[in-house]
């Protein structure tokens, strides 16, 4: 897996470019392993959602929402 190793990156701000440092872990931005890990990671993630809130996936984006009559009651489902 040489992608992973001897990886350097520089920063930049408003023009001024930082000088190289070493990356020490990630993997690289847009590498498919990058969101097979992430899905991995997080695949228990949303096991202590309550009942009542519905939750959507995708990538590294997660959406909660929930819905009532009331908002009062809805205030309590979002705390």
């Amino acid at each position: 897996m040489s992608f992973l190793q001897n990886r350097v990156a520089s920063i930049e701000i408003e023009h001024n470019l930082s000088k190289p440092f070493k990356l020490n872990s990630g993997t690289p931005q847009g590498s498919p392993l990058s969101s097979l890990l992430y899905i991995v990671y997080t695949a228990d993630s949303m096991n202590g959602i309550p009942d009542h809130t519905e939750h959507g996936l995708f990538a590294d984006d997660t959406a909660l929402w929930t819905s009532s009559n009331t908002t009062t009651s809805l205030n309590s489902r979002l705390q």
